[in-house]
């Protein structure tokens, strides 16, 4: 992913905001340059409450290969009716504006978006970001696994429907939150 840097500005925070936008993904497959976004979901907070969402599948010029229906649940036929990939884009850049994001393993989502932003809207992406995956590097040194299904597990977080964009940003609030705690803790605990 490092090669489409370029395609987003922003910069890495190391700070737990209380105002951000949560963002994921679902895609035809890994490459930014080479498959499409099928969906895209950014869910708000303000005061770490949810307040707002914006949800939408992106028709696709590229069928949805097999496995990738297997894992996310959608199907050509969902994409039928759905917004060409400028509009699905536009609503999703009016929404963000110049929030905060935070996601899981958030440089996957900018890359895809920011070479679908550039690509369709003519526009680049400038927001800072929080990625969620090096908090839990950072805070669960000890888990065998850092997906974010398997921190969802170790803090108890129900994962049903993971692999669907509106799911996996409330997955990976839950485990936003609980991260939170663990440093707040920290900074609280005795030298």
């Amino acid at each position: 992913m490092a090669r489409y840097t370029d395609y987003f500005k922003g910069k890495a925070l190391h700070e737990l905001p209380d105002n951000y936008i949560i963002v994921d993904v679902e895609t035809t497959g890994l490459d930014p340059a080479m498959n499409n976004l099928i969906e895209i979901s950014a869910v708000k907070y303000r005061c770490n409450r949810k307040v707002d969402e914006y949800v939408t599948f992106i028709s696709s010029d590229e069928p949805i290969p097999p496995r990738i229906t297997k894992l996310t649940g959608i199907t050509n036929e969902m994409l039928k009716d759905a917004p060409r990939p400028f509009e699905a884009l536009a609503g999703f850049l009016n929404f963000i504006g110049d929030d905060i994001l935070i996601g899981y393993n958030i440089t996957f989502d900018l890359a895809f978006l920011g070479v679908s932003c550039s690509n369709y809207c003519r526009k680049r992406l400038y927001n800072n970001y929080v990625d969620v995956l090096k908090l839990a590097t950072d805070k669960l040194p000890f888990l065998l696994s850092h997906k974010q299904i398997d921190v969802a597990k170790y803090f108890g977080i129900n994962t049903d429907g993971s692999h669907r964009a509106l799911t996996d940003c409330e997955i990976c609030n839950d485990c936003y939150q609980k991260l939170k705690e663990l440093s707040v803790a920290l900074y609280d605990a005795p030298i």
